[in-house]
């Protein structure tokens, strides 16, 4: 009995001696270009939107950060064209190449913003429509690589396709 219970004992420290040295695997931290410059076409049934975007993003640790961006755009429908911007913070969350991002903020709209027949105005002198803008979407952006595509849903943008340069 008693040598089982000796056997049994070497079993257990040197089982417990081998994970002692196994090595941990590090993930290499990486983080997003700070900076960004995209567009996107926006579209659903007959309201289309052309936004250009500047965009700051702040590393919160492996799998999040968090950005500001600003944007103005252009927008057409059934009942005639405008322009807007907007203003959100958001949440990116994911490792390496593929992230979620979510994000909100205020809209400011400008109907009828610099259209030809019409005097132009500078922006907030004729806001008629001040507003929430959002998006919950997809974010194809490697680290330290200067492409980015984004795919989702927004508002004012509705579902939205872009491109942009991260720098």
């Amino acid at each position: 009995m008693k040598s089982w219970s000796n056997l049994l004992l070497i079993i257990t420290i040197l089982g417990s001696s081998i994970n002692s040295f196994a090595q941990e695997e590090k993930l290499q931290e990486v983080e997003l270009k700070k900076n960004a410059i995209y567009g996107s076409v926006g579209f659903m049934l007959m309201h289309v939107t052309g936004t250009v975007y500047y965009e700051r993003i702040k590393k919160l640790d492996s799998s999040f950060s968090t950005f500001a961006n600003v944007g103005i755009g252009r927008f057409a429908n059934w009942n005639g064209d405008g322009g807007y911007s907007t203003f959100k913070v958001g949440l990116l969350s994911g490792l390496k190449k593929h992230h979620l991002e979510l994000g909100v903020g205020a809209g400011f709209n400008w109907p009828k913003f610099g259209s030809g027949e019409e005097i132009f105005e500078l922006p907030f002198t004729n806001i008629t429509k001040f507003g929430l803008a959002a998006n919950i979407g997809y974010r194809f952006q490697k680290p330290q690589e200067n492409f980015m595509f984004r795919i989702g849903a927004s508002f004012p943008e509705t579902l939205y396709i872009g491109f942009g340069v991260p720098f």
